[in-house]
């Protein structure tokens, strides 16, 4: 039996680490990560914060999506 899960990376730091590019990049293109279902925010911690999360699964499917659109990073 193989395990399927995937832990999500938490931070807008950890995220542009995948692309090799500034977090402030990452940032920048957070609306069309969103549109796209590629990241989402948790409420955690006293007092509460909101966090950013992706899978990286999700964050390489919308990567290749962006390059065949002839966008680059």
């Amino acid at each position: 039996m193989t395990d399927n899960s995937e832990v999500a990376i938490r931070g807008w730091a950890n995220i542009a680490r995948i692309f090799n590019c500034p977090e402030r990049t990452m940032i920048r293109r957070r609306d069309d990560l969103r549109r796209h279902g590629v990241i989402f925010y948790r409420v955690e911690g006293r007092p509460p914060r909101k966090y950013v999360y992706a899978f990286p699964s999700l964050l390489k499917a919308w990567m290749i999506k962006k390059a065949s659109e002839g966008n680059n990073f």
